[in-house]
């Protein structure tokens, strides 16, 4: 890994951040409205199953991002020791 890796993950992260960011701030009624798009109680299959991976893929980014940042602080956090 070099150097210029650190800064294009950040971009990349912060990028993710604010569509998450963004998504989000729509709340819940979107949410809603997409899954039960005709109002009446069923709910889309295709857009239930887009939510799962969705969440899958959220949450597993989530732990990634924990480890990462552990790893990062770890670095960081070494200079503090050496001195």
């Amino acid at each position: 890994m070099y150097q210029s890796d650190i800064v294009s993950a950040r971009k990349v992260a912060e990028g993710a951040y604010q569509i998450v960011n963004d998504r989000m701030s729509e709340g819940i009624c979107n949410l809603i409205d997409i899954a039960y798009p005709n109002h009446d109680g069923v709910q889309d299959p295709e857009v239930i199953a887009d939510m799962m991976l969705l969440r899958d893929t959220l949450q597993s980014l989530s732990m990634a991002c924990d480890i990462w940042t552990k790893q990062l602080t770890e670095v960081i956090q070494l200079d503090g020791e050496n001195q």
